[in-house]
Formats: C-alpha cells, sequence, structure tokens
C-alpha cells in the first residue's frame, strides 16, 4: 500500500486535502514545538508506564472492520511503545 506524503500549513489544509480521503498518511511541515526533542524514548517510556492495553493485530496491511480480520490482543503499552518506537 502507497502512504502520501502531504505538506500541510493549516487546519483547513489538512482538512481539505488529507482528513476525509481516510487513508493513510505522512504529514510534513507541521510545527510539533518542543515535542520532537522532549519526547525521548525515556521521556515517553516513564509516562506511558506499564499498563496493559489491547491492541489490534491482522496479518493483513490493511484491517477490515466489516470482516473482522484480525484478533485483539493484550499488551504492556511500554513494550508496545518499544516496538513501535525501534522499528
Amino acid at each position: 500500500m502507497e502512504v502520501r506524503r502531504y505538506s500541510v500549513c493549516s487546519r483547513a489544509d489538512f482538512e481539505e486535502n488529507v482528513r476525509d480521503k481516510r487513508e493513510p498518511a505522512v504529514l510534513k511541515g507541521l510545527d510539533l514545538g518542543r515535542a520532537p526533542e522532549a519526547w525521548t524514548p525515556e521521556y515517553l517510556g516513564d509516562a506511558v508506564g506499564n499498563q496493559i492495553v489491547k491492541v489490534h493485530v491482522s496479518p493483513e496491511p490493511c484491517m477490515n472492520f466489516l470482516s473482522k480480520n484480525f484478533v485483539y490482543r493484550y499488551i504492556i503499552r511500554l513494550i508496545l511503545f518499544c516496538i513501535i518506537n525501534f522499528r
């Protein structure tokens, strides 16, 4: 699946060009403030903690909520964060 990249400058731009398509997208050019420097893996790990969360797991690249080609799994949130962060 191709994921489109967008340079988004405003909320109106996002709503007009990205939101209504309801497709995965990479947004570039957003002002994230201090988040990229402040949200280190260590900070997020401390903030997230060891709570158990339910996640959708599917062998398919696109989950289908009508045919339910996924299962629910429970995972410790900190481990999920590490899996996502270090891919």
